[in-house]
């Protein structure tokens, strides 16, 4: 069992707070399978047909986080 959730709110004096999403990332998926496939205890596992070269994937999951937390990617 892990002990990391697969989100955490992290709360600070200093700044405002952060919401810290661990995802598990599949880059090269068909565009019919791109979004957020599932949420589990742990991560939030989500595929992308970008492929991971030079951060082609990274722009597709914070395009992918936008759509569906309506949040502006450069909020992300």
């Amino acid at each position: 069992m892990s002990t990391r959730a697969a989100v955490s709110l992290i709360q600070s004096k200093s700044s405002a707070e952060t919401l810290l999403l661990r995802c598990h990332v599949r880059p090269g998926a068909s565009k019919a399978r791109e979004g957020v496939v599932a949420i589990t205890d742990e991560v939030i596992e989500l595929c992308v047909s970008a492929p991971p070269q030079d951060g082609k994937a990274n722009k597709a999951v914070l395009a992918v986080l936008s759509e569906v937390s309506d949040a502006c990617s450069f909020d992300l």
